[in-house]
């Protein structure tokens, strides 16, 4: 037992003095300060009257004590080395048992440390660990996640609890989203994620329950609790429980557990699985149930996918947590090497306009999707943004964002490619013109596209740098070697889908 809970276990309204030779002081044993009383150590503390230890003449010793004001005059005392004098208003019986019950508590969390320190060493999981924890509190313990999944428990009792969120995690492995409307438990979460240490938490409503968070790599990973249904919580559990927490970051340390998986993007993982069972309704009512408020205005961001296995490991982390300081509000998932960011606001232009830095300075590319309502269409739009980061960085290396928008066309053509030959779809007089051009190296494909492209032969010779007369007689040869005698709005649709059919095809040729 140390000092400092000796003081903590007194008010400090009650001590009178105090001499303390050594703040260092471990107390071993507590006795009560009788004729009896020879062997004094410095790891002993006795418990007297004044006029009892003045009586006993105990002068000189090595032990601690913790002495009640009685009617001894203090100006004849002679103080022994190391003491605490109380008030008359404590009653010495009271005092012994208090400290007694404190010496004993004391030693429990010692040889639950120590305990715990060998399992450590010898455990090969975590859930082994929780096992042995469980046995030394005498209550089942479960190791849940930002979502309240359950990711590991010690063994449980078969027996019913009477607690509706307890079951739910036990029966199922998570809180369902209508106990944290009917109980508040987003409070509860964000209670755990701003208390360090272990806290008892009671109610009438619910079974009281030991709950501490957890950090991993100096990020708020998750938390466990320790159920209360097969014995009440003891004096000392929640030391237990705090050096658990301990032990169990080692673990996940080891194991290289990621820990900046928010509640919300674990949802969203969820959401990517192709089993899911969520409706809209369902999805945004969980995710109220923490703290999350969906509205309607999504977008995704796709980061590119970081080039070697190396720059993986390192690197997309530091890259995360960057863009996590940028756009707190932004909700962030790791897939397949690549960054998928979940922006939820109405005016896009300024993130946008804030990412553009940050992608030219790691030489990276993005890709923005269209405005979207319904949380659903994530897994959609995340398939669809990612086809078209790779159309931008094969069409447009230049450029460090591409838009959803620039690219729907070729998106387009890639579905019908993969379900009909897109050869069929490609006009045959483009391919003479382009052929003929490859031939005798003449530019009248590439001219008559920019006339579609800037909508006007003037936009097209300037961006040539040619005279009008030269493009005109370019787009006259150009109709002449394709066989097109009029040209309607039909052909004129066909001809920019053959061009971009050729950009991602040009094998046709």
């Amino acid at each position: 037992m140390k000092l400092s809970q000796i003081f903590e276990s007194l008010s400090p309204t009650s001590v009178i003095r105090t001499e303390i030779t050594n703040d260092a002081i471990r107390i071993r044993q507590v006795c009560k300060l009788s004729m009896a009383s020879s062997s004094f150590a410095d790891d002993t503390l006795y418990i007297s009257l004044l006029s009892n230890y003045t009586a006993l003449r105990c002068y000189g010793s090595d032990s601690l004590f913790l002495l009640i004001k009685d009617q001894e005059d203090l100006s004849q005392v002679i103080w022994p080395s190391n003491y605490i004098l109380c008030t008359s208003d404590i009653a010495e019986a009271d005092l012994y048992v208090r400290l007694i019950k404190l010496q004993s508590t004391s030693n429990r969390v010692t040889d639950a440390k120590i305990t715990l320190s060998h399992a450590l060493f010898d455990c090969t999981s975590i859930t082994e660990l929780l096992e042995i924890a469980s046995h030394l509190l005498g209550n089942p313990i479960l190791l849940q996640d930002f979502t309240t999944r359950m990711l590991a428990h010690s063994s449980l009792d078969t027996m019913r609890v009477d607690d509706e969120i307890l079951n739910s995690v036990f029966q199922l492995g998570y809180v369902t989203a209508d106990l944290f409307k009917k109980y508040d438990y987003d409070s509860v979460l964000e209670m755990i994620r701003r208390t360090p240490q272990t806290f008892l938490l009671a109610s009438t409503k619910k079974s009281s329950r030991l709950i501490c968070r957890l950090m991993i790599r100096h990020q708020y990973f998750g938390w466990f609790l320790a159920a209360a249904y097969n014995q009440p919580f003891q004096d000392g559990d929640i030391e237990i429980m705090d050096f658990l927490a301990g032990a169990l970051t080692v673990l996940l340390e080891k194991e290289n557990i990621l820990p900046n998986t928010s509640h919300a993007e674990s949802l969203l993982a969820e959401l990517m699985e192709p089993d899911h069972a969520y409706t809209e309704e369902l999805f945004r009512e969980r995710a109220a149930g923490f703290g999350w408020k969906l509205t309607h205005h999504f977008r995704i961001a796709v980061i590119d996918e970081i080039r070697t296995q190396e720059e993986s490991c390192q690197a997309i982390m530091a890259y995360k947590n960057h863009l996590s300081l940028m756009f707190p509000d932004a909700r962030i998932l790791e897939r397949n090497h690549q960054l998928i960011l979940l922006f939820d606001r109405k005016k896009f232009a300024p993130a946008a306009r804030q990412l553009m830095p940050f992608l030219q300075k790691y030489r990276l590319h993005a890709t923005i999707s269209n405005e979207f309502d319904q949380i659903l269409e994530y897994p959609h739009r995340y398939k669809q943004t990612r086809s078209i980061l790779s159309l931008g960085k094969k069409l447009h290396p230049e450029d460090s964002i591409h838009y959803f928008d620039r690219y729907a066309m070729y998106y387009a053509i890639l579905q019908l490619a993969a379900a009909d030959n897109i050869r069929d779809y490609c006009m045959p007089q483009l391919i003479a013109v382009y052929r003929y051009d490859r031939e005798y190296h003449t530019e009248f494909a590439l001219s008559r596209r920019l006339t579609l492209e800037l909508g006007s032969a003037t936009a097209a010779a300037q961006h040539l740098n040619i005279h009008r007369n030269t493009m005109d007689y370019r787009l006259k040869k150009f109709y002449e070697i394709a066989g097109i005698s009029r040209e309607t709005p039909d052909t004129t649709e066909h001809l920019m889908l053959s061009y971009k059919i050729l950009d991602l095809f040009p094998e046709i040729l």
